[in-house]
This record gives structure tokens, sequence and C-alpha cells, in this order.
């Protein structure tokens, strides 16, 4: 069984900070995406020769690192770990490169090295030629068995492999963070200790720094952008096929409708053919040929609907062909206007122009007049606020003093109330002291009374010797009597 070499491309790799490298070198069929990631660019020769003086050597420990850190076992092709160490250079952008070179030593290294490890396969094929089924049996479970830990190999790798990547990017991002804040620092030591010998250096390095940083936050904004514009186009997207669902929705209800309505419609007239007569023979017809009729109606109808979107459809093409040649019929038309006419015209609008400027002329004397009578306006507002004030200060006075009269007025008038109360109460124990005119009829009845008394007495007197005379008499008319 003969295994293929994988040969190793000397692919330069960018490393930032002096982060660990990519894994690379993988051939087409191993390499996790079909195109290289835009970080993995070869530079230009010039750029090499330029910086051949900065070239830098990356410590070669780092694979050995891997091989004791992921147990990688000796059965499957050679993978990265299994490199000599890389040579990094930094080229005109400032990006450290590791390639890896590959010698004539390092292949026969590497050729040795498949045959140790596939030479337990090799050795048990040559033992024993007897048993060759066995031996290929064994070769082919073998190869399986490679194949299975070389994929299983294959995910780890690409699973490290992202990681770095991620490792790598945010590594990047924090060397650009620090360059800035020791570029800024180092150029205010410089401007406060007052050295002006590397102020070309420090501008050329905050120049690159500031494109670096430039580009980093255009590329954000881009992006940021590019996420707004991807959002908005699948909102847009969500809401036309929302859209577009309720439409078919409803089409389908009405056709769904039509549909129910038509049947009915085709079970009416079916109906009403059974209960129809013959006027000629007196006998129901067949109701076949209802059946017959109703279909052919109902294709003609359905060929009708067909012919009537095609109508529309047309209709609409035929909108949009007229509007286009009535588009194109101005074009022409502009096109075959007349040099005078455009003379006339260009005339015509000069006065127009003449005129309008006239009217702005007039319109700027009356936005001067507004102007002024505004102010004008504005002026006498603010004295009349300003008098309005004074008077709604003179009005808080008056106030205020109106609201202490009401309060000695409420007092007075709890005051006379008393005094009123007080005066009822001595008049109502003084009697008639306070009424003169009351006293004088009070003694005018009194003397009255007395003589009234005085005439009553008189006048019982006299009725009691008026009382006697008549008894005198009556005595004597009675003596009289008797003797006569």
């Amino acid at each position: 069984m003969k295994i293929k070499d994988h040969p190793l491309e000397n692919t330069p790799q960018k490393v930032v900070g002096g982060h660990e490298a990519i894994l690379d070198g993988m051939g087409p069929k191993h390499s996790p995406n079909k195109e290289q990631p835009d970080t993995l660019l070869q530079n230009d020769p010039e750029d090499d020769k330029k910086d051949e003086s900065e070239n830098k050597v990356v410590d070669g420990t780092e694979g050995e690192h891997l091989l004791e850190q992921n147990d990688i076992r000796r059965g499957g092709p050679p993978t990265e770990s299994d490199l000599p160490p890389r040579i990094g250079k930094i080229n005109g952008s400032g990006v450290v490169e590791v390639v890896t070179p590959t010698t004539s030593e390092d292949h026969n290294g590497e050729n040795e090295l498949k045959k140790l490890d596939y030479e337990p396969l090799v050795s048990g094929s040559d033992n024993n030629d007897d048993s060759t089924d066995r031996t290929n049996f064994t070769t082919v479970t073998s190869a399986a068995t490679l194949d299975s830990a070389y994929e299983c190999r294959r995910e780890e790798l690409l699973e490290r492999h992202k990681a770095l990547l991620e490792r790598r990017h945010k590594a990047g991002h924090l060397n650009m963070q620090l360059q800035t804040t020791l570029s800024e620092h180092f150029r205010r030591r410089r401007v406060e200790g007052g050295d002006t010998t590397h102020s070309n250096i420090d501008s050329m390095t905050s120049s690159i720094i500031d494109t670096g940083i430039d580009y980093t936050s255009r590329y954000a904004k881009y992006m940021e952008t590019l996420a707004q514009v991807r959002n908005q186009f699948l909102e847009q997207k969500e809401r036309l096929e929302q859209e577009i669902n309720s439409l078919k929705e409803l089409s389908n209800h009405k056709s769904n409708n039509a549909t129910n309505k038509q049947a009915e419609l085709a079970e009416f007239l079916l109906g009403q053919g059974k209960k129809a007569i013959s006027s000629r023979t007196g006998r129901p017809l067949p109701t076949e040929h209802y059946i017959n009729l109703i279909e052919a109606w109902q294709r003609k109808t359905a060929i009708v609907a067909i012919e009537r979107l095609e109508n529309l459809k047309l209709q609409r093409q035929v909108e949009k062909i007229n509007a286009a040649f009535k588009a194109y019929d101005l074009s022409e038309s502009l096109h075959l206007i007349d040099f005078e006419q455009m003379k006339i015209e260009n005339q015509t609008y000069n006065e127009k122009i003449e005129e309008r400027n006239e009217e702005t002329s007039k319109l700027r004397r009356k936005i001067t007049n507004m102007v002024q009578m505004i102010t004008h306006a504005n002026e006498k507002l603010q004295f009349c606020q300003a008098e309005n004030s004074q008077l709604k200060d003179q009005l808080n006075l008056w106030a205020e003093k109106s609201s202490n009269g009401r309060d000695t007025l409420a007092k007075l008038k709890q005051v006379r109330d008393a005094l009123r109360a007080n005066h009822a109460a001595l008049v109502r124990a003084c009697g008639l002291l306070g009424r003169p005119e009351m006293l004088r009829g009070y003694e005018q009845s009194v003397n009255d009374v007395e003589l009234k008394k005085h005439e009553i007495s008189n006048m019982k007197q006299l009725t009691q010797k008026l009382q006697a005379k008549a008894k005198v008499y009556e005595d004597k008319f009675s003596h009289e009597r008797r003797q006569h």
C-alpha cells in the first residue's frame, strides 16, 4: 500500500504581536475553506527586500509544545506541529509574516519519518508473502482506521485553527490599542522633555497608527452599516412575505368562496332542471343533458377567467409600453424644437426672470417693512409686558389690602353682632326705660285708668244715692197703696 506525501507549501502567515502562527500547509483536500482568508496574503518582493534588515526569528519550540499538548499519534500524515521553526519578518505595513523554509534535508527527514510511521504496515506485508489475502485485509482495515483517525485529527485542528484565528484577531486589536497608548505616552514624554530629534519618526509612526485606527474604525462603521442594511432587508423581506402570504390567503379565500358559490349555482341549476318539464313531450328532461350543459358552462367560465387574467396582464404591459412611448416622444419632441423658438422662450424666460426679480425686490421691501413693524410691535409688547407686570404688582398690593380689610370687616361684624345681642338683652332686661314714647303712653294710660276709677267710684256713690232715694220712694208708694 503506497502512501502519498502531503507537500508543504511555503505560504507566509501574518502574526501580530508575536502570537501563535496559523496552521497551514495542508493540501487542498484538508483545507477548511477553499479560499484563504484575507489575513493570509503574500507580500510583494519589494517590501520583503526593504524590510530584510528588520527580519526576526520566531521561536521554534512552539511546534514541540503543540505536539506535547495534543498527544499526536504517529500514524497520520505530517501536521503543522512536525514542521521546523518558522522565520518571521516584518512587511511594509508593520505586520510580522512567518515563512516555513523547506530544504532537501527537511524533505528527507519527513520521508524517513513517514517510513517509520508506516513501517509496521509495510513490514507486515513483506514478511507474510504466502498470506496475501490477510495482508490486504489488514492493510485495508489499518487504512480505514488511519482515515478515521486522520478525520478526527483534522476536526481537532480545524477547531484549534478557528480558536487561534479568534485569539489572533483579539490580540491584533489589543496590540493596536497598546501601540497607540505607547505612542501617545512617548510623544508626551518627548514633548515634556523638549526632545525634538525624533519628531519626524514620531510623526511617521503616529500617522501609520492613525491610518490603521482609521481603517479599523471605517471597517467597523461599514460593518455596522452592513448589519443595519441587512437587518432592514430582512425586516422588509419578512414584511413583504407576510403581505404576500396575507394576499395569498385572501385570494385563496375569495377563490374558494367563488368556487363554492359556483358549485351552489350549479347545484341550483341542476335542481331546477330536474324540476323542469319539456313543453313538447310534457316529460322531465334527462339529468345528463343538464350535467353536460353545466360542465360546458364551467369549462367556459374557467377559460374566461384565464383570459381575463391574461387580458389584465396585457393591459398592464400596454400601460407600461405607452408610458415608455410617451416619455420617448417627449424626449424626441424636445430635440425637435427649433433654435428660434428656443431663443423666443429664452427671452420670455428672461422677462419672467426680470419680473421675478422685481417681485423679489418688492417682497424684500415688504419684508423690511414687516421686520420694522415686527420689531416695533416687539418693543411695544415688551413695554406692555413691563406695564402689565407693574399693574400686576399693584393689583397684588390692592388684593393684599382688600384681604386685610376683609379680615378687619369680619372682626367688626362680629363685634357689631355681639353689641346687638347685648343691647337686645339689656332692652329685654330694662323694660320701658329706653322707650320714652311707650313710657308716656303708659303714663297716660295709668292716668286715664285712675280717672276712670275715680269716675267709677263717683258713679257708684251716685247710684247708691239714687238707689236709696228709689227705695224711699218705693216705700212711700207701698205705704200709700196700703193706705188706700
